[in-house]
């Protein structure tokens, strides 16, 4: 697996949730909860594009999104959230990559 990292478009947005939700359920079924069958929202991903288009990357291997994350500055703190990655790059540290990100 050869992670890269880019810039999210919109476009990459439903499938970056679609990632996010699949984490979730992972981790909802594994704790004894149930899966959430909704479609995901891409409301909050885009309001972050819209606000710092340079703060919202994706990782990737190929054309298959394994997970983003997001950043934007307000006038006290600096805000950084690991959306989601899910289950084949988690091995692989894919999260901790994004902080290394210019």
């Amino acid at each position: 697996m050869d992670i890269t990292y880019r810039p999210a478009k919109q476009e990459d947005l439903e499938e970056a949730e679609r990632v996010a939700q699949q984490s979730g359920n992972e981790l909802r079924v594994r704790y004894g909860g149930r899966p959430s069958s909704a479609p995901p929202s891409i409301a909050f991903p885009e309001f972050c594009l819209a606000q710092d288009p340079a703060g919202l990357w994706v990782a990737e291997d190929g054309d298959t999104i394994l997970g983003f994350g997001f950043s934007w500055m307000t006038e006290k703190f600096w805000f950084f959230h690991n959306s989601s990655s899910g289950p084949r790059s988690r091995r692989r540290a894919s999260g901790r990559r994004f902080f290394r990100r210019p």
